[in-house]
C-alpha cells in the first residue's frame, strides 16, 4: 500500500468517528438525562485537556523527533477508551471517560497535520485533508440514513456502538505511515514561538471561527430533534457540508498556489456569518441541509488557508510545536468556549442560540483578522527594510 493512501485512509476513518462523536452522542447523552449544559460541560472539559496536551505532545514531538510515533500511540489509546462509552450510563461515568480519551486524542489532529506538511507541504494539504472531510460525512451521512425515522436517544445510542470500530480501522492504517522527515530536523531548530501582533490576532480570530464552528457541531443534532425533523437530518446536513468542504481542499491546493490565504478567509468568514444567520432561523429540514454547503468557506477554505499562512512562522518555529500550539489555542480553546457559553445559551434560551452565537462570534473574527491584516503588512515591510 502506498503511503499517500495510508495517510488519506487514516484520516478518512478518524474523522468519520469523530463525526459521529461530536454530532450524534450528544443524543446519546440527552437520552440518558443530561441537559445541553451538561453536555456542553463534557464537550469543554476535551477542550480543556487538549489546551494542555498539545503543546506538550508538540514538545515531545520536537524533543524526540517522532511526530508519526506519537500519532500511532493516540490513535491506538483513544480507539480502546472509546469501547467502555456505552458502559458509561450517568454523568460522572460520562465525563470521566470522555476527559480521559482526552488526553492521547489531543494529539492526533496535530501530528497528522505535522505529517502531511512535512512531507507535502502546506500547499498540498487541501489533498490530503479532503479525505478526512470525506470520512466525517460519509460517516455521518450513512449513519443518518441508517438511523432515519428513528427515536433520537436510540440513534445515539448505536452511534456510541459503532464509533469504535472506524477509530481501529484508522489505527490499523495509520502504522503503514512512515516517520516525517520534518521530525529528522525539528530538534534542532529554536522553539520560540512567535510573538508580533500578528501572531496573536492570527490566533484570536481562529479562536473566534472556532467557537463558531464548534457551536454548529454540537448543538445541530438537538437543534434537528426540538424542530420536529428527522433523525436523520442532521446527517443529511453534516454530508451536504461536506459535499462542500471538499469541493474547497481540492481547489485549495491550485488556489493557494497562485495567491496568498489572507483575502480568502476573510471571504470564508463572511459567508459563514450569512450561513449562521440563515441557519438559526430555518423553518424547514431542506433549507437547514441546503444551506450547509456554506461550509466549503466556513471550514474548507478557511482551515487550509490557515494553514497556509502558518508557513510565515514556520520558519523560527519547528512546525510540530507550530501546528500544537495553533490546534490548542484555535481548536482547543474554541472548543471549550463553545461548549460552555453554547451549552448554557442552548439550555436557557433555545437551541437556535447556538447559531446566534456562532454569528456573533464570526462577525468578531472576521473583524480582528482584519485588523491582523494591518499589523501583518506593517511586520512585512519593517522586515523588508
Amino acid at each position: 500500500m502506498k503511503e499517500t493512501t495510508a495517510i488519506r485512509a487514516t484520516y478518512f476513518l478518524y474523522l468519520g468517528a469523530i463525526g459521529l462523536i461530536v454530532t450524534y452522542w450528544p443524543l446519546y447523552f440527552r437520552s440518558i438525562g443530561m441537559s445541553p449544559a451538561e453536555i456542553g460541560l463534557v464537550f469543554s472539559g476535551r477542550s480543556v485537556i487538549s489546551v494542555l496536551m498539545q503543546p506538550a505532545l508538540g514538545y515531545l514531538a520536537v524533543k524526540y523527533g517522532r511526530p508519526t510515533g506519537i500519532l500511532r500511540v493516540t490513535l491506538w489509546l483513544g480507539a480502546l477508551l472509546s469501547l467502555l462509552m456505552n458502559l458509561s450510563t450517568g454523568l460522572v461515568a460520562v465525563c470521566l471517560l470522555m476527559w480521559l480519551q482526552a488526553f492521547p486524542e489531543a494529539g492526533t489532529v496535530p501530528m497528522l497535520d505535522t505529517t502531511i506538511v512535512g512531507r507535502y507541504g502546506s500547499v498540498r494539504f487541501g489533498s490530503f485533508r479532503l479525505w478526512g472531510s470525506l470520512g466525517y460525512g460519509v460517516a455521518v451521512a450513512l449513519f443518518g440514513w441508517a438511523v432515519s425515522g428513528m427515536e433520537g436517544g436510540a440513534a445515539g445510542e448505536i452511534a456510541v456502538d459503532y464509533t469504535p470500530v472506524l477509530y481501529m480501522l484508522a489505527a490499523i492504517f495509520v502504522f503503514r505511515v512512515s516517520e516525517t522527515p520534518l521530525a529528522e530536523a525539528a530538534s534542532s531548530v529554536g522553539g520560540r514561538l512567535p510573538r508580533g501582533a500578528d501572531w496573536w490576532l492570527f490566533l484570536l480570530s481562529g479562536w473566534c471561527h472556532w467557537v463558531a464552528v464548534m457551536s454548529y457541531n454540537l448543538f445541530l443534532a438537538i437543534f434537528c430533534i426540538d424542530h420536529g425533523f428527522s433523525s436523520a437530518v442532521p446527517g443529511y446536513a453534516v454530508g451536504v457540508a461536506i459535499v462542500g468542504e471538499v469541493a474547497a481542499l481540492a481547489l485549495a491546493p491550485r488556489l493557494f498556489a497562485r495567491r496568498g490565504a489572507s483575502g480568502v478567509v476573510a471571504w470564508s468568514l463572511l459567508l459563514s456569518i450569512v450561513r449562521w444567520i440563515a441557519t438559526a432561523m430555518a423553518v424547514s429540514a431542506w433549507w437547514l441541509v441546503l444551506l450547509q454547503i456554506l461550509h466549503f468557506a466556513g471550514f474548507g477554505l478557511w482551515y487550509a488557508g490557515l494553514l497556509r499562512e502558518l508557513d510565515h512562522y514556520a520558519e523560527q518555529t519547528p512546525r510540530p510545536l507550530l501546528q500544537s500550539v495553533f490546534a490548542s489555542v484555535v481548536l482547543g480553546c474554541g472548543g471549550l468556549a463553545a461548549g460552555l457559553i453554547g451549552g448554557s445559551l442552548v439550555g436557557s434560551h433555545g437551541s437556535a442560540w447556538a447559531f446566534w452565537l456562532a454569528a456573533v462570534a464570526d462577525v468578531c473574527a472576521l473583524g480582528v483578522w482584519l485588523m491582523r491584516g494591518r499589523y501583518f503588512g506593517r511586520t512585512s515591510a519593517a522586515t523588508t527594510a
